[in-house]
């Protein structure tokens, strides 16, 4: 099930996953994160791991909340940046 991430963890998820904190499109810096979680592994809502921006999820997408441009990161490219950790 989908989740969005906290806004507290964003910077962090971006960063390690290589991302700007900026729009690629338009610029804005106004951009959210949705996740999957493993099933059964989303952390309870207010928790610090909910909050961080770091994880074991099966794919995300971010998305810029001014021009709706979407960047998609699959399961292989998530692996790759928690592996590198």
């Amino acid at each position: 099930m989908p989740r969005h991430l906290h806004p507290d963890g964003l910077v962090e998820f971006l960063n390690l996953h290589g991302l700007s904190a900026a729009c690629e499109s338009c610029g804005s810096a106004n951009l959210s994160v949705t996740v999957w979680d493993p099933y059964g592994a989303a952390p309870e809502d207010d928790s610090p791991a909910a909050k961080a921006g770091t994880g074991s999820f099966l794919a995300a997408l971010v998305i810029c909340q001014d021009c709706e441009a979407v960047t998609t990161l699959d399961r292989a490219r998530l692996a790759g940046a928690e592996a590198a950790e």
